[in-house]
Formats: structure tokens, sequence, C-alpha cells
């Protein structure tokens, strides 16, 4: 019987313990692999490529490849093909989004697309995008908007994720009112979730905006989003509403479902401001000057006393109150549109606390 043992130093196996000396003078020399404690890396695939593109949202086939090469070429890369695909995809996610994004950035930027605002917390934005908003029992609330190239991005499940994830950060950034994209993306994992849908979707995306409104227990919230993507995850238009009970105390589910209700009404009928006590000074003042030059050119006010002008101008200053301030306008879910502020305190003796309201493919009202 021969043994066969391996030295370290010298690879070339030889025959002990007995060996016929003709098996040295042969060619035949047996040459053993140096043992090792750690596995090889996988070599790359056609299946590690389709697993790597199922997982980045449909990566390109080339730059799966590179990611998987660029793991490969690391002395410390993962032997297990799972672990090896995720390192490949967080270089996807680093390397690759940040390609795509200095590309379609220049795009979205000579779009012309524009984010307008409306009072201090609406938002229109004036492209494709999508919008979701949350509410919470505690009376917390919170909206996000996100832009995209298209409608077919910003209604794919991507997009879907990505808003919900900012209108969660928003929340939980403790910030009353909006919340600066800074702070945001600093929140969680939501600057990786943004990553991942450039990656995936291949366009300028962006988180535009968002809102947070804390918690009070003395208000009821209630949220609206409109034209659901089929993710359900948000869509074309998203509005949060509290209302209060006029005496204080805890709301109800009569009061939660008033502001539901309400937040229907605010995205149909797009307020800007929340009450005419909130318009800012420059507004009002800037207003009255344009209802008043209307009205001279008109001949409405040739020839009236000073009192009675002034009866007319504030006529139609709270006309114009009546269709850019929500407690103002008439409330369209309710049957014969009576005046939100009347409609809520003879049903509940409710008052509206704040409002925001964000939404995609329109400029909204000019004020």
């Amino acid at each position: 019987m021969i043994r066969i043992f391996y030295n370290a130093a010298n690879p070339i196996a030889g025959a002990l313990n007995r060996r016929p000396a003709a098996l040295t003078s042969t060619a035949v020399k047996i040459a053993l692999t140096p043992f090792s404690t750690s596995a090889a890396p996988p070599k790359v695939d056609a299946s590690m490529i389709r697993s790597l593109r199922e997982m980045s949202g449909g990566a390109p086939m080339m730059e799966c490849r590179a990611a998987i090469r660029t793991v490969l070429e690391n002395p410390n890369a993962p032997p297990a093909v799972d672990d090896l695909l995720e390192a490949a995809l967080d270089h996807l996610r680093v390397h690759g989004g940040a390609k795509i994004a200095s590309k379609v950035a220049a795009r979205g930027a000579a779009s012309g697309e524009v984010m307008h605002n409306h009072g201090a917390s609406v938002r229109a934005w004036t492209g494709q995008g999508a919008c979701t908003a949350t509410a919470f029992p505690d009376g917390s609330a919170s909206l996000a908007l996100v832009t995209t190239e298209t409608d077919f991005a910003a209604r794919g499940p991507d997009i879907g994720k990505l808003t919900d994830a900012a209108a969660k950060s928003a929340a939980a950034s403790v910030t009353d009112g909006e919340v600066a994209s800074e702070i945001l993306l600093n929140i969680g994992e939501l600057q990786e979730t943004l990553d991942a849908a450039v990656l995936s979707v291949r366009e300028d995306v962006g988180i535009a905006a968002a809102f947070c409104f804390l918690a009070d227990p003395e208000c009821a919230a209630a949220a609206y989003v409109h034209n659901k993507s089929p993710g359900g995850l948000s869509g074309a238009a998203a509005a949060v509403v509290r209302v209060r009970l006029t005496g204080g105390g805890p709301p109800g589910d009569s009061a939660i479902e008033e502001a539901r209700r309400l937040a229907m009404h605010v995205v149909a009928a797009r307020p800007s401001f929340c009450s005419p006590d909130l318009v800012p000074a420059e507004t009002v003042a800037r207003e009255r000057n344009l209802i008043e030059e209307r009205a001279d050119q008109a001949g409405t006010l040739t020839g009236k006393p000073a009192d009675v002008r002034e009866r007319i101008l504030a006529g139609m200053l709270a006309k114009w109150y009546g269709e850019y301030c929500l407690t103002e306008q008439g409330h369209m879910v309710v049957e014969g549109a009576p005046k939100v502020r009347k409609y809520l305190k003879k049903n509940g003796g409710l008052e509206v606390v704040d409002f925001a309201l964000l939404y995609v493919g329109s400029t909204g009202k000019a004020i």
C-alpha cells in the first residue's frame, strides 16, 4: 500500500514507506492543491446576474455584471452567493445610483417643472410625481411629495414605497410644520430608499415636500389620498386636516370622520389658507388693491360715498376669502355645500385647527 502525504513546502507528492524505486523514475508526479479553510467565491454566471437584477428592481444586465465582478475582485469577497449578491447590490446602489442620478438630474433641471407654494402648507408640483398622507390617533399626521419624470414611474411600486417612507420619516422628525430635506434624508434608511428608487426607475426622482403635525390630544386628524396608484401607497394628491372641539376636550370618532370628509374637500377645493385671519397682511392688501382697481374700472364704485365703497369692497374681499380660505369655502362633500365653518360648528361643535395639501400635475390657484 502506498501512502501519499502533502508537503506544504513541496507540493509534489512523494510515495513514502517502502515506495517502489520505479515510482520516482517515472514521470508520474501527483500535485495537490494547498488546503484552504475558506471556500473560494463563486464565479459570475447568468443566474447571479438575473438574481441581482430582480433584487435591484431591474438594473441593466451589464451594470449588474460589473457590480458582481467588482465585489469578486475584493480579496475579502464573501463565499456565499447570497452574501455576495447583497454586497453587489450595495455597490450598485452607491455607484450605479450616483451615476444614474448625475445623468437624470440634468434632464430634470431642464424640464422647467417647478414647485408652487400656495399658502403656508400647500404645495403644487407642475410635473409628475406622487403624494401620500397619514394621520394617527394621537392627533399627529404627516405628508410627503415625491417628484418623477413620468406618470408611469410615479404610479409604480418603487415610488409608492419611497413616498410612504418619506411620510414616515417626516412623522419621525418631530418637526412642527414643513420638514427640510436635509433633515428628512438623515432619518432612518430614507436615503437608501431614494437611491434604490432612482436605480430602479432610471429617472430624476426627488423628495420635494414633506410636512409633520405634532401630536395633540385635543385634535382629531384625518388623511385622504386621491387617485391612488395600484399599490395603494400614494396618489396624485394628499391632504391632512385636523379639527377640535370648540369647547376643548378629547374629540371622538365623529370628529375624525368629519376631518376625513373635510380632507376630501381640501383635495377637491384646494384652499390656500386655513381661515381669513391666517392670510398674510401683505396678501390681503394686494388683493384689496386689485379688487378696488377692478371695481373702479367696472364703474361699481363710481359716485359711491366712502362708507358704501368700504362695504362693497369688504363684500368683494369676503368673496375672495370664500375661494381661498378653507373655513369660508362651501363644503363640497356635504349636500348643499354649506360654509365649512358654519357646518362644523353645527355638526359636533368643531373648528378647523390646520391642514396641509400636496398635489402634482398642476400649478394650482395663483394668489
